[in-house]
């Protein structure tokens, strides 16, 4: 061990002995083995070196010169590797000890990177202990259980987890989903899920909740598989009015309507009985059912549910809450959809208002609210107050997320579409292409955001009058969706009624109808025959028919 790792190793020691993060400078001169290298002022003594590169920091407290780590990160590091060997060899109750009794903060961390260090030496037992033993501090096996998976491989550490799978377990492996989640590892997540749900039966809530989130990133046909099981034979859910929920808001991303609101209902059902009318569960709820008839087109069933639920916000929060600020936001985008641009603009205007004053200028809440009335104007063919909003709503998102994330993605999409409309193909074209990079690289090939993107490019090329151009970003459109959401999906309706489009244009009139035909029959069956959508494909249909 070097001179500078020792001090570190032996100042983390001291630490975890003392309880405390910062040690005393004057009672460190008598250690037997640092004390001479915190006594030296030579430049290249190891504490001097550790002082001037950062890693530690000296600081007055009570009129007492203290050193303690500059970086968490580090000292997490460094406390691991003392933690390691003081416990090598010993069982998992002693790191159950030390993290119930030491009151140093980052004790927790510290054993986070032992287990890390066990794992390396191939040695799984402490971690597999906690985890069954100990539900409290599973969350110390996450990061330990992310690093399993990228060393070992996602069917190795499973079977070693599920041997005797506890609801421990379960919960453990729920919590490293939320951390590939988080994390963005997207294909290191999809594989784990993957490979998880092959030994997955539901048999506990979260083995259950694991299934649920697993659906809605897998395919059509193995997610279809799954929610079957789950619908048809499923115990957890029928009394538990947050997978219920949850269940409803599965069917919907499926484009399953139907579905949906007769799961939402029925967790609605038990709120109700168990929270009462003034609940954010019950809100949350009536929300949520506003969306679906909204995605169905009903807008006044949508508002009304919109309106329950600001009643019970504005009585719950006050007129000052983000969760009122969002129930404006929802009746803001009713009315739009309803082309009632003015009242939109109010309810977006009043959503705005509350939070710049909750969460400043600077804020994801606040971006949206741009967007949404970015997405207003442009309704109303009023270009340079939406461009305006959108590029606000861009500038927030490339501060608080990045140039790489999904959401900047949309902001660059939206701009897009505003340069479409106003005839400026060039420079849509511009911000589509860069967005789709970012969509590629969050979410890969086959993902409906990368899938709304190629249609975008398709909606810009065929207004420019590049057929051809148009029609292969739409076949690259219409196979993620197809993939994706199978035949009975309204996105999947959205692009082959894109493609009538080019088709009709291009007067090949046989090819035009079967493309409506094909949209025609999924809006009729997920939405109705009353819908604007299925009236206007059957319009369209009947004016090829007129030809």
């Amino acid at each position: 061990m070097t001179d500078n790792r020792l001090l570190l190793f032996r100042l983390a020691e001291l630490m975890l002995e003392q309880e405390k993060h910062m040690l005393l400078v004057d009672e460190l001169f008598d250690d037997e083995l640092i004390g001479d290298y915190v006594k030296s002022i030579q430049i290249d003594s190891p504490y001097q070196q550790m002082i001037f590169e950062g890693v530690l920091t000296e600081s007055v407290q009570d009129e007492k010169l203290c050193v303690s780590f500059t970086v968490e990160g580090y000292f997490h590091f460094i406390l691991g590797e003392v933690i390691y060997n003081r416990t090598e060899g010993l069982g998992a109750e002693v790191l159950k000890q030390l993290v119930e009794g030491n009151l140093l903060n980052g004790v927790k961390e510290g054993i986070e990177q032992c287990l890390i260090r066990d794992l390396n030496q191939g040695n799984l037992e402490r971690l597999m202990w906690i985890i069954d033993d100990d539900s409290e501090n599973i969350d110390i096996c996450v990061k330990p259980l992310l690093e399993c998976l990228k060393s070992q491989g996602t069917k190795n550490t499973l079977e070693k987890i599920l041997v005797n799978p506890t609801e421990h377990d379960w919960e453990a492996l729920f919590s490293l989903d939320e951390l590939l989640k988080k994390l963005q590892l997207n294909a290191l997540r999809k594989t784990f899920l993957q490979e998880l749900m092959t030994r997955n039966q539901f048999p506990t809530k979260s083995a259950l909740w694991l299934g649920l989130q697993s659906i809605q990133i897998f395919d059509k046909e193995e997610g279809d598989y799954y929610l079957k099981l789950i619908d048809t034979d499923n115990s957890l859910i029928i009394e538990d009015k947050d997978l219920l929920n949850n269940l409803g808001s599965v069917f919907s991303k499926n484009g399953n309507y139907n579905k949906a609101i007769e799961y939402y209902e029925k967790s609605l059902e038990i709120c109700l009985k168990v929270d009462g009318n003034l609940h954010s569960s019950t809100s949350s709820l009536y929300n949520n059912l506003g969306l679906i008839w909204r995605y169905k087109g009903d807008f006044e069933k949508a508002n009304d549910y919109h309106v329950r639920s600001l009643e019970i916000d504005l009585k719950i929060y006050g007129d000052q809450h983000p969760s009122t600020a969002i129930c404006y936001s929802n009746l803001g985008i009713n009315c739009c959809e309803q082309g009632k641009h003015d009242m939109a603009i109010n309810y977006f205007e009043k959503s705005l208002a509350i939070d710049l004053k909750v969460h400043g200028g600077q804020h994801p809440e606040i971006s949206k609210n741009y967007n949404n009335l970015g997405n207003v104007y442009a309704e109303i063919h009023n270009y340079q107050n939406a461009i305006e909003y959108y590029e606000k709503s861009l500038v927030i998102n490339l501060k608080v997320f990045g140039k790489e994330n999904p959401v900047t993605g949309r902001s660059y999409g939206n701009l897009g579409s505003i340069w479409g409309e106003k005839g400026d193909y060039d420079k849509a074209i511009l911000y589509y292409e860069k967005s789709l990079p970012i969509e590629l690289k969050a979410y890969g090939d086959y993902h409906p955001a990368t899938a709304r993107s190629y249609s975008n490019l398709g909606n810009v090329w065929s207004d420019k009058g590049e057929f051809n151009e148009a029609l292969e970003f739409y076949s690259k459109s219409l196979n993620i969706f197809l993939k994706i959401h199978g035949e009975e999906h309204p996105e999947t309706a959205i692009v082959l009624n894109n493609i009538g489009n080019v088709y009709q244009i291009k007067k090949d009139f046989k090819n035009a109808f079967e493309f409506y035909v094909k949209a025609y029959s999924i809006f009729f069956n997920l939405l109705g025959e009353d819908h604007p959508n299925t009236i206007f494909l059957k319009k369209k249909m009947e004016s090829i028919n007129d030809i």
